[in-house]
């Protein structure tokens, strides 16, 4: 029969790995939310909460240890005695071949240990240290600290072997003053519930790691919002360009915007017209280099080029060379600063509209990701970039601009196409649908 006695240490163990478990988590989770735990001297744990923190690392390298050993020995256990005990219980009760009861053995003991180990030290351990990390800190730290006094050789030991490894490695794997990109971003989540960042510090600083997993094609202006003129524009038609769109550079095309020879400045425009007067005006002769990137590119690579050539503006091309869109160093630190507006900047019309609480009205060129997080709906971010892009594909074809009543039903929303533009799709309302009873 299964010895009573091994399943109780067995048990006792699983239940002792759970609380270290807990108790490291809850370490963690203190140690990324530091400002909230010590941030009150007047506290009466204020101290004691400081000098655990200061040990945190300590601790939670001696948890891993005994949760390693524990694991070993809850296996060694299972392996000698229960297992046995319950085949030979299991071969006598249904009389099968032995080969079937091995099988049908090593099932049920995966299938049980499994689910206990998930639970106790794995789900539990993380609600608790999550809801009450301090709580549990000051109940069960002294656990973390007897077993890191008995196993300061092996904790020296371990420490001494990262050290060599981080050789090995360009970061400094040992210091405790580095932060992952999560730990970090927990960091200001915490802060921002806290009061100790405005909302916008906090998008400042998503945008920062956010801006390196971006690539040009992606925050460039479409091609067919591209701002540009062709080479042979008379002098007339430049200036009423110049005068009614605002930008200080303008791509300049031959043939095609497929086919981008340079960009104008319109500082030199001015001093041209002024200097040599519309006749002898020649627009090849004052034009800028174009900046040619991949669509590939990835926006921090770029902001580092553009700033140390002094360039303002790329042309994003394609795979088949040609013109994506344009990117501009505005555009580039918009991505971490916000929406920058001047004064020639009409009013802000948001991409996002919500008319009621079932409607909402949304731009067909909406980035596709805050789409989803704005209906709280999953949507193929992977596949397509915009709200138009995902409606084409789930339509399979490009709408008509005659065309009426085009809608995509998609995670419980009605997608009507109210404008189409050039073969775009420009605005779009969603709508909500009737839960069924």
């Amino acid at each position: 029969m299964i010895l009573l006695s091994d399943i109780v240490i067995i048990l006792l163990l699983i239940l002792i790995k759970g609380i270290t478990t807990t108790c490291s988590t809850s370490l963690s989770v203190m140690d990324i939310r530091r400002t909230k735990y010590i941030s009150d001297k007047d506290d009466l744990n204020y101290e004691k909460i400081s000098n655990i923190l200061a040990n945190s690392q300590k601790y939670i390298n001696a948890s891993g240890i005994v949760n390693a050993f524990l694991g070993i020995v809850i296996g060694f256990l299972l392996a000698l005695n229960v297992f046995s005990a319950l085949l030979d219980f299991i071969y006598n009760l249904i009389g099968t071949q032995h080969r079937i009861a091995n099988i049908l053995t090593a099932f049920i003991i995966i299938l049980v240990f499994t689910y206990l180990f998930a639970l106790f030290s794995i789900i539990i351990p993380k609600i608790v240290a999550h809801k009450c990390p301090d709580k549990v800190v000051l109940k069960f730290i002294w656990i973390l600290k007897f077993f890191s006094f008995i196993l300061t050789p092996f904790i020296w030991v371990i420490d001494i072997s990262i050290k060599f490894f981080s050789i090995f490695t360009k970061d400094r794997l040992t210091s405790e003053n580095d932060f992952s990109e999560n730990e970090i971003l927990m960091m200001v989540d915490a802060s921002g519930q806290e009061g100790s960042i405005d909302e916008h510090e906090k998008e400042m600083i998503n945008n920062i790691f956010d801006f390196d997993d971006k690539n040009a094609e992606e925050i460039a202006t479409h091609r067919k919002d591209i701002v540009a003129v062709p080479i042979d524009i008379s002098v007339e038609e430049l200036i009423n360009t110049v005068t009614s769109e605002k930008f200080t550079r303008i791509p300049v095309y031959e043939d095609d915007i497929d086919n981008i020879i340079g960009i104008l400045h319109i500082k030199d425009f001015m001093n041209a017209i002024i200097n040599e007067g519309k006749d002898k005006f020649n627009l090849r002769n004052i034009l800028m280099k174009p900046f040619f990137v991949p669509s590939t590119k990835k926006t921090d690579d770029l902001f580092e080029e553009m700033q140390q050539s002094n360039i303002h503006m790329a042309i994003v091309v394609d795979e088949y060379g040609g013109t994506a869109g344009v990117v501009t160093m505005e555009d580039l630190i918009e991505e971490v600063m916000g929406d920058i507006r001047d004064e020639y900047d009409g009013e802000e019309v948001p991409d996002i509209t919500e008319v009621t609480e079932r409607v909402t009205r949304i731009e067909g060129s909406t980035p596709l990701d805050d789409v989803a997080e704005k209906l709280d709906i999953e949507m193929p971010e992977e596949e397509y970039d915009t709200l138009g892009g995902f409606l084409i594909g789930q339509l399979d074809r490009i709408p008509d601009e005659d065309e009426k009543d085009i809608t995509v039903e998609y995670g419980g929303y009605i997608f009507r196409i109210d404008e189409i533009e050039d073969n775009r799709i420009v605005m779009v309302t969603v709508i909500k649908q009737e839960e069924s009873v």
